[in-house]
C-alpha cells in the first residue's frame, strides 16, 4: 500500500523543491553565493532575453548542430541504459561472478562517473579560460576522448576479462566510466552554447 503512493509522494517533493527554490534564489541580486560581477551579467543576460519577443522554432528545427547534439545525448543515454541493464547479466552469466560480488562490479563505473564529472567539467573551464581555448575545441576534445574511450573500454571488456580473471573488467569498467563522464563537458556543453537563452 505505501509503495503505491511512492510515486505521488516523490512527485509532490520535486514540486515543493522547485517552487521554493525558484521562491528563495529567483533573482542573481538577491543571491549570496554568485560574485557582484556575475550577478550583474546575469541580470544583464535576464533583461536581454526578456527582449526576445519568440522562440525561433523554425530555426531550432532545421538546425544541424542541434540534431547532432540531439544524437549524442540519445547515445550517450542508451550506452547508460544498456550498461545500467545488462551489466549485472554479463557478470553472473559470462564471468560467472557470484550474486554477492556482482553489485560491487556493477557499481563501478557509476561510481568513477560521480566523481570525474565534476573534475572534467573543472579541468574544461581551466582549459578554457586559462590556456585561452576556444570553448568549440573543448567540446571537440572532450566529444572525441568520450567517444573513443567508450569504444575501447566497451571492446575490451568484451575481450578480456575471463571467469579466472574478472578484475581485468574492474578495470575496463573504471575507464568506462571516466570516458562516459566526457560527455558532460562535451556535447551537453555544447548544446548549452547552442541556444543559451531557449
Amino acid at each position: 500500500m505505501a509503495f503505491d503512493l511512492l510515486p505521488i509522494w516523490n512527485t509532490r517533493n520535486h514540486v515543493d523543491y522547485c517552487l521554493n527554490w525558484s521562491r528563495i534564489l529567483n533573482s542573481p541580486s538577491n543571491n549570496r553565493f554568485i560574485s557582484e560581477r556575475e550577478a550583474k551579467y546575469l541580470a544583464l543576460e535576464i533583461r536581454r532575453a526578456r527582449n526576445i519577443k519568440s522562440i525561433p522554432w523554425q530555426s531550432i528545427l532545421t538546425s544541424k548542430p542541434i540534431y547532432a547534439c540531439l544524437c549524442a545525448q540519445y547515445a550517450y543515454n542508451f550506452s547508460s541504459t544498456l550498461m545500467q541493464t545488462f551489466l549485472p547479466t554479463y557478470f553472473r552469466d559470462e564471468l560467472m561472478i557470484p550474486l554477492s560480488m556482482n553489485g560491487v562490479y556493477t557499481m563501478i563505473p557509476f561510481l568513477v562517473q560521480t566523481v570525474v564529472r565534476t573534475c572534467c567539467s573543472i579541468v574544461a573551464d581551466a582549459l578554457i579560460r586559462k590556456v585561452d581555448l576556444c570553448p568549440i575545441i573543448s567540446f571537440l576534445i572532450y566529444l572525441h576522448a568520450g567517444a573513443i574511450g567508450l569504444a575501447v573500454s566497451l571492446i575490451s571488456l568484451a575481450y578480456f576479462p575471463t571467469c579466472d580473471q574478472p578484475w581485468i573488467a574492474a578495470i575496463c569498467l573504471v575507464f568506462y566510466g571516466i570516458a562516459y563522464s566526457f560527455g558532460i563537458p562535451g556535447y551537453l556543453t555544447a548544446l548549452m552554447s547552442i541556444a543559451p537563452q531557449h
